[in-house]
């Protein structure tokens, strides 16, 4: 799916930010796509916010929660993205679990190689003990600062779309059964499935008033 679709497609809020001139905020939904990972084991669900705060900076917050079966077994281990746009680069600045740190430029083989994200010991691929992750049912909280030559003309949907073909965004499981480990894209949920959220709401909201 191009950028341009994913500016389309997502479900996106820019409001401006008291305070500070110019800024905005978009937000979008996230979900695995299991379909394309590697071992089609793992899936998550979240969010993704990006405040422009200047020209050339902005701030990138991912919520991903683990939605795996159970029965699978499996830590979220590592977090890596891309920055659409050229030069672009980010650092992280908080995390939760305080385990993950800034990988810097990792592989994500056979998706490519992402700029930037956020990993258990800084290493997306890793090694040892996935434990200290973020497990089945759990969410992690990561927030990076972002430098590209204009944030200005980034959106959340931005950094889940692609790339020469390549996904924008990619996650690590690991822990899970026989030993397994998985990479899985993320993407924005499909319309219909947004469709779908928006009219159980409606539903919901009309039953409460005639009762």
């Amino acid at each position: 799916m191009s950028n341009t679709s994913n500016r389309i497609l997502a479900l996106l809020t820019c409001i401006a930010l008291p305070g500070v001139a110019g800024a905005a905020v978009s937000v979008t939904g996230m979900v695995s796509n299991s379909a394309s990972s590697t071992e089609m084991l793992g899936t998550f669900a979240g969010s993704v916010s990006f405040t422009s705060n200047t020209a050339t900076t902005g701030t990138l917050t991912i919520s991903i929660t683990n939605t795996t079966p159970t029965s699978r077994g499996g830590f979220i281990t590592g977090v890596i993205f891309n920055i659409p746009g050229a030069g672009g680069s980010a650092s992280l600045t908080s995390a939760t679990p305080s385990s993950f740190l800034s990988t810097g430029s990792e592989s994500g083989a056979p998706f490519g190689t992402f700029e930037a994200g956020a990993a258990i010991g800084a290493s997306f691929l890793g090694s040892g003990s996935p434990t200290s992750g973020i497990a089945i049912g759990a969410t992690g909280t990561l927030v990076f600062a972002v430098t590209a030559a204009s944030t200005a003309t980034l959106t959340a949907g931005d950094f889940l779309g692609t790339s020469g073909g390549k996904p924008n965004f990619l996650v690590r499981f690991r822990g899970m059964e026989c030993d397994g480990s998985d990479k899985v894209p993320g993407v924005i949920p499909a319309p219909a499935s947004a469709g779908l959220l928006a009219l159980g709401g409606l539903i919901t909201t009309r039953r409460s008033r005639t009762r």
